[in-house]
């Protein structure tokens, strides 16, 4: 076991090596440029009311449809889950403060790039056998570029890569339901198994009327928690802010605790842990705002650039600032639970924010990855490359054996479970 994660580990450091950093990073400058830097263009729209959040607006005339608003939660529903806290921490350990400079950088060219990718996902779908909307990478490739072998040769990384994802999320909610209530690990899995199959049953409707309700929430409880801390620890905020900055173009190796860290270091885990989070480039966010009613697609692309801000601007950075602000990478080495410690240090029984907002981070990830499985095997049938199946049962097997995994021990970043997810990542 310990050979196949360094042999993992060792492809993952050379996927992500220089060449994609420049790749990735090159990508989302294009877009930007041939855009006219959406990103801004995405503020001034906002001003304007172009943007709407109502519940009239929310109403959709094609049942087979959801709301923009809707398709917005759900996309930060399947983003937004422990790479937030524990895939942010795990930069900082490994890449020192100036992670979280090039995590912000990472986010700013990928809403350029998550927004090209929901404009062809809008433009380019199809339905099921059931006469739902079906849509992503796979489909836009295909019909758009005439691609159909690497549509097919897409889907099929998609499935793997959220059936891994699946692990990596169900694990983590067993992990802190045992630690911060002592949840045995099996009943942990079986809680999960069962709540998924409920929204299962219910299809696309009901995730996106869960996540409606579920993320608004679940960011607003993180993020506030992490607005006490900064509060408490105003006087601290210039030193941090300039550490950051310091670090991120740091060309010698740290001491202490950033030991061997420099601008590479920085780099290659802000990026990484950035892009697994928002998943810009990634392709997914166009399964889900595939779906949106909306008059036009760039319309529904501007949702996209938003989507980035709520997970990398907002709520990564909370667990950055939380961590840096407390010091508390230079006395906790623990990844999985750097986040909590940041918190408690500060007051006594705030780790339990930390505890609550993973479970409910990792769990609206859990249900979005059933879909986007859920459209890879739909696109497979088609070409008759896959045979019949049973989403619960093939989604509900991973919950419940992801989650008797979390007994593993993972080390001292935690970054274990992290390889594969890099490198399912890379489709």
């Amino acid at each position: 076991m310990e050979k196949t994660e360094q042999l993992f580990e060792g492809l993952a450091n050379f996927l992500w090596g220089d060449w994609l950093l420049v790749a990735l990073l090159g990508l989302g400058m294009l877009y930007t440029v041939m855009t006219g830097c959406v990103q801004l263009q995405c503020v001034r729209l906002l001003r304007k009311g172009v943007f709407s959040f109502s519940k009239k607006k929310n109403e959709v005339k094609d049942e087979r449809k959801c709301s923009s608003y809707q398709a917005l939660c759900a996309a930060v529903a399947s983003c937004v889950g422990s790479g937030n806290i524990v895939g942010v921490s795990t930069a900082i350990l490994s890449g020192g403060p100036g992670a979280l400079f090039w995590m912000w950088a990472a986010a700013f060219l990928g809403m350029a790039t998550k927004f090209g990718e929901i404009v062809m996902g809008v433009k380019y779908h199809s339905q099921d056998e059931k006469g739902e909307i079906a849509g992503g990478p796979m489909y836009y490739i295909e019909y758009g570029m005439h691609w159909k072998w690497a549509g097919i040769f897409v889907a099929v990384l998609l499935f793997i890569q959220n059936a891994g994802g699946t692990l990596i999320q169900s694990n983590t909610i067993a992990n802190v339901s045992h630690e911060a209530f002592r949840a045995p690990f099996l009943v942990t899995g079986l809680v999960l198994a069962v709540v998924m199959s409920l929204i299962i049953r219910g299809g696309f409707k009901r995730l996106v009327q869960v996540a409606q309700r579920v993320v608004p929430v679940m960011a607003g409880i993180y993020v506030i928690g992490g607005l006490v801390i900064l509060i408490l620890n105003a006087s601290r905020v210039p030193a941090m802010l300039a550490s950051i900055v310091r670090a991120a173009f740091s060309l010698q190796a740290g001491t202490g605790a950033l030991a061997g860290i420099t601008i590479r270091e920085a780099m290659r885990f802000g990026v990484a842990r950035g892009l697994y989070s928002n998943e810009a480039g990634e392709g997914s966010a166009a399964v889900l705002h595939s779906s949106a009613e909306v008059d036009h697609p760039a319309r529904q692309g501007m949702y996209g650039v938003i989507e980035v801000f709520i997970d990398t601007m907002l709520i990564s950075s909370t667990t950055g600032f939380t961590v840096l602000i407390t010091g508390a990478n230079g006395f906790h080495e623990n990844a999985s639970t750097l986040a909590a410690a940041a918190f408690e240090s500060v007051l006594p029984g705030m780790q339990y924010i930390i505890y609550i907002s993973l479970i409910l981070f990792a769990s609206t990830s859990l249900m979005s990855q059933w879909y986007f499985g859920h459209v890879s095997l739909t696109y497979l049938k088609k070409p008759g490359l896959c045979p019949g199946a049973f989403d619960s049962a093939e989604y509900c097997g991973p919950c419940l054996s992801g989650a008797p995994g979390a007994e593993i021990d993972e080390g001292v970043y935690g970054s274990g479970k992290w390889v594969f997810g890099e490198i399912g990542f890379l489709y």
